[in-house]
């Protein structure tokens, strides 16, 4: 499958084809969920929309998916012109991690589609760019659990 996740991590790519359709979308909310915890998205979305869309069995509106890329466009948007100046703080940094985030709960909506799904995991990490606690991550998910605040 030619998806940006097999740049990063191909074993992860094959770990995603080996699940079944209908465990894509729970394993998705809980990589998501872990993606928005790690970054404090509740600052940017609030804590029951956030509670709401991270549900398995929430159905994403227009208007969802709308307010999600426009608020992961600007906090790109934010990051990539201060990266432009070559002046990138913590703050700043913490702007793309969000909206990778963001990203990350958009492309969970969809994580039924095996390619949406490999979408949720490169975003969710390039959150923190520890690939080794997100293999980690993905492991204890695959075994049924559901990721929490860390």
């Amino acid at each position: 499958m030619n998806t940006r996740l097999a740049t990063v991590a191909p074993e992860l790519v094959d770990w995603a084809e080996s699940l079944a359709t209908n465990r894509r979308k729970t394993v998705a909310c809980a990589i998501a969920q872990w993606a928005c915890h790690k970054t404090h998205i509740v600052n940017v979305l609030g804590e029951i929309p956030m509670q709401r869309m991270l549900q398995p069995t929430y159905s994403a509106t227009p208007e969802d998916r709308a307010m999600l890329g426009i608020k992961a466009d600007a906090l790109d948007e934010q990051y990539l012109s201060i990266a432009d100046q070559g002046d990138v703080s913590d703050r700043d940094l913490r702007g793309f991690e969000q909206a990778r985030a963001l990203s990350s709960l958009l492309y969970s909506f969809d994580a039924q589609d095996l390619a949406s799904f490999c979408e949720t995991l490169y975003e969710a990490q390039a959150v923190t760019d520890d690939l080794e606690a997100f293999r980690q991550l993905c492991g204890t998910c695959s075994s049924g659990c559901t990721a929490g605040p860390e």
